[in-house]
């Protein structure tokens, strides 16, 4: 325990007399899964639901090294707990919005939307308790002018054998009166389920795409149905223009899209490569990017990124060197998730994958929201599960804040070292094959990082080694030969992960 608070220690002071990143475990915040960040030039708002008593919401104001500088909570005895939103913490003119759910039963639930000063007292709040008849549950705000917002998220409605999750994205002024309201029915009535509005983007033709996934379930005979959807509403008036859903290698979960000024909208998602048996819960994951245009196509699509048991992300951003962020959990191992944070390219190339964990493989680690900071970093917020009770011997879930520059980094300069950095090397690729010369391109490398290439002729032996420092993800290798024949390019990374190319020279 005593080499855990020195390591926590070092962490906070190295980082506030370095740079601006740090790494902290916050026992005094929340605790709950599904906290949200909201970042500005001089610090951080935080809110979540209390793990210690879950009736109570915190909001909490943090310096820019993550200290607390003021902290207020608010109860609900009509619940049973709030469930928080990750992405409905918003700030617009001198005012903080915030939306969450506050939770009885299944079938007792509202939304509570709230507005608080800069000093985190509460100015108002309303309660949205149904909607034609259905209860809502919130999982995205986003405003579109300095007057009105957008929310987005699910109306359960029990079919007396099925409980049904029906669309529902709405328009609200600051005063909280209703602009308009939509509600999408689920079209699956032999399972349970169906969508999550969990992505709210707006384009410059007055229109806003909510995305997401969706899930059928019927437990009674192992019948899973997983696909992701996108709907375009018209912003003035709510009518829905299109909903399409996407099945097969475009299906799984996930889907989240970015503002757009012209007529795309760039996507992330997570791809299920492959399910338990009888079970929703995937044996392998990677990410899927490209572009859904107006009418709902897909007009290209990759996959990249490292493959794992798990790879969950809650949102997805533009940072402000203009590339794509997103973050959530890892599954390294059936029981062991780390947070992560992965950066790419608007055109699908991996920029760096970086992942952060605390203590020992016995916990967990995830990132439920993230904000981009004005020197192209992120701070994120997520929770943190100490199974073995490391911190206090009662207590398991803390918040837990995490600061990082362009680089993902913690510390200075770790674009140079790689720290926890996992990478694909499977999509490592050499071109021109054949080659005519003695330089060949490698794509798909691991940007800022030290890799090792051997060069062997067809008797095995070791005709050429050196060092590659690519600062992009591609770069030329001198591979030492014209004479012809079929050569090995063995490439070594972090002297655990290697990749094997066959190169013909003419």
């Amino acid at each position: 325990m005593k080499t855990l608070l020195k390591i926590l220690l070092f962490c906070f002071f190295f980082s506030h007399t370095v740079n601006a990143q740090f790494s902290i475990i916050q026992p005094s915040l929340a605790g709950s899964p599904d906290p949200s960040i909201l970042y500005s030039n001089n610090g951080y708002i935080v809110a979540n639901e209390y793990i210690l008593n879950r009736k109570e919401l915190q909001i909490a104001r943090l310096d820019l090294n993550g200290n607390t500088i003021l902290q207020k909570s608010y109860s609900d005895s009509s619940v049973a707990v709030i469930s928080s939103c990750n992405k409905c913490l918003k700030k617009k003119g001198d005012f903080i919005y915030y939306g969450h759910t506050g939770f009885l039963r299944q079938d007792s639930i509202y939304v509570v939307f709230s507005k608080f000063s800069q000093n985190l007292d509460t100015v108002y709040t309303k309660k949205l308790i149904s909607f034609e008849g259905a209860l809502p549950k919130i999982l995205n705000l986003k405003f579109d002018s300095d007057t009105t917002f957008i929310a987005s998220g699910f109306l359960y409605r029990n079919t007396g054998t099925r409980s049904k999750y029906d669309l529902w994205v709405a328009r609200f002024d600051t005063s909280f009166q209703e602009l308009w309201q939509q509600r999408i029915p689920d079209q699956r009535p032999g399972l349970n389920f169906g969508y999550y509005g969990e992505g709210i983007s707006f384009d410059s033709y007055s229109y806003v795409l909510i995305s997401g996934k969706g899930i059928g379930s019927d437990n009674a005979t192992s019948t899973y149905d997983h696909y992701s959807f996108a709907a375009r509403f018209n912003l003035k008036d709510g009518q829905l223009k299109w909903i399409k859903e996407f099945t097969g290698p475009a299906g799984s979960e996930n889907l989240l899209t970015l503002n757009t000024s012209d007529a795309t909208y760039p996507f992330a998602q997570m791809q299920y490569l492959g399910f338990y048996p009888n079970t929703t819960t995937p044996t392998s994951t990677r990410l899927r990017t490209g572009l859904i245009d107006t009418s709902g196509i897909i007009t290209w699509d990759t996959l990249i990124g490292p493959q794992s048991n798990a790879y969950f992300f809650n949102d997805f951003q533009t940072s402000k060197d203009g590339n794509y962020y997103i973050s959530g959990s890892f599954r390294v191992l059936p029981s062991f998730d780390l947070s992560y944070g992965f950066k790419f390219s608007p055109s699908g190339d991996s920029l760096w994958f970086r992942t952060y964990h605390h203590l020992d493989s016995s916990d967990l680690s995830r990132v439920w929201a993230f904000q981009p900071t004005n020197d192209s970093g992120f701070i994120h917020i997520g929770y943190y599960l100490d199974w073995d009770n490391d911190l206090h011997p009662v207590r398991l879930q803390y918040s837990w804040l995490l600061k990082t520059d362009q680089y993902g980094c913690q510390i200075p300069n770790c674009q140079s070292i790689g720290i926890n950095e996992y990478y694909d090397n499977s999509r490592i690729e050499a071109y021109p094959n054949p080659v005519s010369g003695k330089n060949i391109t490698l794509s798909g490398l691991a940007p800022f990082n030290t890799y090792r290439i051997e060069i062997y002729n067809e008797q095995g032996a070791l005709i050429r080694s050196q060092k590659l420092n690519p600062i992009a993800s591609q770069a030329q290798v001198n591979i030492g030969t014209t004479n012809p024949g079929l050569y090995i390019l063995q490439i070594h990374f972090k002297e655990v992960q290697s990749t094997r190319l066959k190169i013909i020279v003419q």
